[in-house]
């Protein structure tokens, strides 16, 4: 009967993907939390899918012991995973019941965990600059160096999502009117958008075009392979970001770089919608959720100038 269940997921990503035009990525994950639900309840079927078995996947989803990492073991997840988890399997039952295969869906009513995300999801100034010095003194060419100071640079300083980032093309980069240029396309929102090209970028960017053209790369991709004639892949950027990070001593993923960007930006022109804009969200609240690494010390510049006498 499991197997039952699998064919109505199949069915239900094919719509996602081709009815909906969900981004490959979002498909994945759906996968994936399938494929761990379906792997702790291997005897789930339409006739058991109720609370009472929901109750019983997210207690061995977090009692569970598993190897992660260099052979350790750990117990349990993260809220933020189980919130991940509730999310992604609350879509497929609201399916479900959307064509008739189910009564009720077995997460509705169930209050779902939200997680306190006390840990910062950005970077600071002292972790960008061991980037930074890791990207000088850790290279074999000047076509390396010059590319990851303008990738670096790209991500901390426009928030570019990493297939927004992967996506960029050579003629997505306008240096004369300081203007990039984010696709539909390559975006989760599907929207194509503007993002200034500061000052600070200006001049990595121009750099990194320039020894690219010396070393005769006819791809249209912006950021390339350093052993061949094309963009740069997932796994390419995934190498890139472990062994930048290893060598800088600074635990980071690309995500990182987007929250590190949201929250210095808000900082600097205290405007949310701004924000979203430049991020591309299409909801205010996901927008806001980038903002919750902030604490009141980094607001202490914007309130020292307050005073009585300045007030409405």
């Amino acid at each position: 009967m499991s197997s039952d269940l699998r064919t109505l997921f199949d069915q239900f990503i094919q719509e996602c993907k081709y009815t909906h035009r969900l981004r490959p990525e979002t498909l994945r994950g759906y996968e994936a939390v399938f494929s761990i639900f379906m792997k702790l309840c291997p005897d789930a079927t339409l006739e058991t899918l109720a609370p009472a078995l929901i109750t019983q996947f997210y207690k061995v989803l977090q009692t569970r012991q598993r190897i992660a990492g260099r052979r350790t073991i750990k117990t349990g997840v993260k809220d933020s995973t189980i919130d991940t988890y509730s999310s992604k399997l609350y879509s497929f039952f609201k399916w479900l019941v959307a064509e008739g295969h189910l009564q009720h869906n077995p997460l509705k009513g169930v209050k779902r965990s939200r997680p306190a995300y006390d840990d910062s999801k950005i970077l600071r100034k002292g972790e960008v600059e061991k980037l930074q010095a890791a990207i000088e003194r850790n290279y074999r060419n000047h076509l390396q160096v010059k590319r990851d100071r303008a990738m670096l640079l790209t991500a901390l300083l426009t928030g570019l999502r990493k297939n927004e980032l992967l996506g960029l093309r050579v003629q997505d980069v306008d240096i004369g009117r300081r203007q990039l240029t984010v696709r539909g396309e390559t975006s989760k929102s599907k929207r194509t958008r503007k993002i200034k090209i500061v000052r600070e970028l200006l001049m990595p960017l121009d750099d990194y075009l320039a020894e690219r053209g010396n070393h005769n790369y006819t791809t249209p991709s912006l950021f390339v392979s350093l052993t061949s004639d094309r963009g740069l892949s997932n796994d390419g950027i995934k190498h890139w970001v472990a062994n930048l990070g290893g060598k800088a001593g600074v635990k980071f993923h690309l995500h990182r770089l987007r929250h590190t960007f949201a929250c210095n930006a808000y900082v600097a022109c205290k405007d949310p919608l701004a924000i979203q804009s430049l991020l591309g969200h299409s909801d205010l609240k996901m927008t806001m959720k980038y903002l919750r690494s902030l604490g009141s010390e980094d607001f202490g510049a914007a309130i020292d100038g307050m005073s009585v006498a300045s007030f409405m």
